[in-house]
């Protein structure tokens, strides 16, 4: 007698007993796709994770709190489904029918639910960071407010855009966007928004990728230019100061909003020393400065880092900057061809990356390089999660280049 998979033994147990009840039940990995017996199950706290749900039909069922990170499922029935306050990070909802479900503050961090029909569904409180929201239904859902509706909303417009007009935050308001249009044949690279970077990592990524930009940075009512030639800061300015001086006092905000300019046709230059040695110089003064009066407790409350736009940018430098940054990041990539993919960092190290086609760890990140054009957005990163890289992003950035390199000979 053939012996009986875990699924079909699943199947036996539960056929002709009603509602499957299995709740709290470990049904990780299973392959459950095209399933029809899962209809109005109790699934509350069961362990879903990695399961396949591909076509499987659970219309009505109860996930309160189940574990469905990195699930597949696509084109699955989950029509007046309770995922109230499951985890859903990283899983695979594309094409799946949510009409009328409750996510209320449920987590979809990094999920991809490009064209799933969100319907009617009570979205309140749900953390979709860093998912794909490509052409996805929200029609009569609820949102549980006007704030959130539009954080949702915006998440939506930075992938689905057809006119790639990006989204702009300005000194943390959500409500306060400012729209750059953008033309497809300006694109060469990768652009998209980048948030809790420190303002002396952007400067590095910038000249060490030996691009040109006039900077425009914002901090509460100050503002301040940097000019960036082939990857040499030429010109600063701060109100009536110029040049090393006006540098200096912009490295000094914590935190704020910049803007990225091509270069003036009318270059300036007033400063001549290389970038290495002012970025170090503006550390000591600011490590002088907190040594003599050290930040207040409202001061260390502010948002830290800087919001804004990068264009033209490759996903080589942008993980640099990233992990020079040091803080915990979730960048959600897609490909002009509408591939999209995962990066986690935290504290500075590479730790997960996953793409759409089912690739994980290196290979993911290796594959994601090999793009050339498209969006991303950096979230940052809560909670502790998948590990699936262990090596020193340096090297992987150098092998993912060497691999890029090889593919173009062929």
């Amino acid at each position: 007698m053939a012996e009986l998979t875990k699924e079909q033994l699943l199947m036996s147990i539960i056929a002709g007993r009603g509602a499957a009840y299995l709740r709290g039940v470990n049904l990780s990995k299973l392959d459950l796709s095209n399933v029809g017996w899962l209809v109005e199950a109790d699934l509350r706290e069961a362990n879903m994770m990695d399961v396949n749900l591909t076509n499987a039909n659970l219309n009505g069922s109860v996930l309160r709190g189940a574990n469905l990170r990195k699930a597949n499922c696509m084109k699955a029935n989950l029509e007046n489904v309770d995922l109230q306050g499951a985890k859903l990070n990283v899983t695979n909802l594309q094409k799946a029918n949510l009409r009328n479900s409750n996510l209320q503050s449920a987590s979809l961090v990094g999920a991809n639910l490009s064209e799933a029909d969100l319907s009617g569904a009570n979205l309140e409180s749900t953390n979709f960071d860093g998912a794909n929201l490509d052409r996805v239904n929200f029609e009569g859902a609820n949102f549980g407010g006007a704030a959130h509706r539009d954080r949702i909303m915006k998440l939506s417009a930075l992938l689905t855009d057809q006119e790639n007009r990006v989204e702009e935050i300005d000194e943390y308001e959500v409500d306060a966007v400012e729209i750059v249009e953008m033309e497809d044949s300006e694109i060469s690279g990768f652009f998209g928004r980048v948030n809790s970077i420190q303002l002396s990592d952007l400067l590095q990524m910038v000249c060490l990728s030996k691009s040109s930009f006039n900077l425009l940075i914002r901090h509460s009512q100050e503002e301040g230019k940097v000019h960036v030639l082939s990857g040499q800061i030429a010109h600063a300015q701060y109100e009536n100061f110029q040049g090393e001086a006006a540098l200096f006092k912009i490295l000094e905000w914590p935190y704020g909003t910049f803007e990225t300019h091509p270069p003036a046709e009318q270059r300036i230059v007033t400063i001549k020393k290389p970038w290495e040695h002012l970025l170090i110089e503006a550390v000591r003064r600011i490590d002088e400065m907190q040594a003599v009066t050290p930040p207040s407790d409202s001061e260390t409350t502010v948002p830290n880092g800087y919001t804004g736009i990068l264009k033209d940018i490759q996903l080589t430098d942008l993980i640099q900057m990233v992990c020079l940054s040091r803080a915990d990041l979730l960048v959600s990539i897609q490909s002009k061809d509408e591939r999209h993919g995962t990066i986690y960092v935290r504290s500075g190290r590479l730790e997960h990356a996953l793409t759409n086609g089912n690739l994980q760890g290196e290979q993911a990140l290796f594959e994601m390089l090999r793009w050339d054009h498209g969006r991303f957005e950096t979230i940052p990163y809560e909670g502790s999660g998948t590990v699936s890289i262990n090596k020193p992003w340096e090297h992987l950035l150098i092998e993912g280049m060497r691999q890029r390199d090889e593919d173009s000979l062929h």
